[in-house]
């Protein structure tokens, strides 16, 4: 039974090795007063160690293996000044530290980010409504995707800040209660990330108004009503009627004495 179990043992550490070496790291590399490096998968076997090289044109630097089970979030490689940071490349393998050293395949050469935010994507947004709230960013995708890597290392979120302008107000950011029938509201967004602040969105305008009273002939007594109906009509319709009397009076005199 020993010796099967003598026979048994390293066979499955071989093909767990193997398993092992058959990963590619997949890292984000980033400057942040230092060079760090951040391992996307970290559950891997305690006893295998990553390599790091940094390639700089021809020149080509190893850094000294770090073992898996030490790894954290930012993995400090380097706090030489980077001058040239913009122009290194760099990469990384698996290695199990034996006697006789097993390695993975080197990943992809890759640059490094800085995160400086200096031009962030302005957002864009559409099919603005007041009631309820509701608009689109026509363009969140380009957002998101220029954070992707700082939001998976800092565990960074972005937020979407609103604001609106009432009758040509000053900018607020809650939509005070408005009649909506009467109101022009200026609305438009920015967001934040940490301490980076974008640029302000487009502008866009609901604008809704009741139609203007025409007072009759141009005068606002016109405008006044009594049962709903203009003054100035009742005032017609007297004056009509009191004319179709007189007439109809005058014509009954000139009659009588034609008689």
């Amino acid at each position: 039974m020993k010796k099967i179990l003598y026979f048994i043992i390293p066979l499955i550490l071989l093909v767990t090795r193997v398993k092992a070496l058959e990963m590619i790291p997949h890292n984000i590399y980033y400057y942040d007063d230092g060079l760090y490096a951040y391992l996307e998968n970290k559950e891997l076997e305690d006893d295998l160690y990553i390599e790091y090289l940094i390639i700089d044109g021809e020149n080509e630097k190893k850094l000294d293996l770090i073992k898996v089970e030490d790894l954290v979030e930012r993995n400090h490689l380097l706090d030489d000044e980077l001058d040239n940071i913009k122009t290194l490349k760099i990469k990384a393998r698996y290695v199990i530290d034996s006697e006789e050293k097993d390695y993975s395949d080197w990943s992809s050469e890759a640059t490094i980010n800085t995160f400086d935010f200096k031009d962030m994507v302005m957002p864009e947004i559409e099919k603005f409504e007041p009631n309820p709230l509701s608009y689109e960013i026509s363009n969140k995708t380009e957002i998101s995707n220029q954070f992707y890597d700082y939001i998976k290392i800092y565990n960074a979120e972005i937020y979407y800040k609103e604001e609106f302008s009432i009758n040509d107000g000053n900018w607020v950011d809650k939509l005070p209660e408005v009649d909506l029938n009467d109101v022009k509201i200026d609305f438009r967004i920015s967001y934040n990330i940490s301490n980076h602040e974008s640029p302000k969105s487009n502008v866009l305008t609901y604008e809704k108004h009741p139609e203007p009273n025409i007072c009759m002939f141009g005068t606002d007594i016109c405008c006044s009503q009594f049962f709903h109906i203009s003054i100035c009509i009742w005032a017609l319709t007297i004056f009509i009627f009191l004319v179709i009397i007189l007439i109809y009076i005058d014509n009954k005199k000139r009659k009588a004495k034609e008689a």
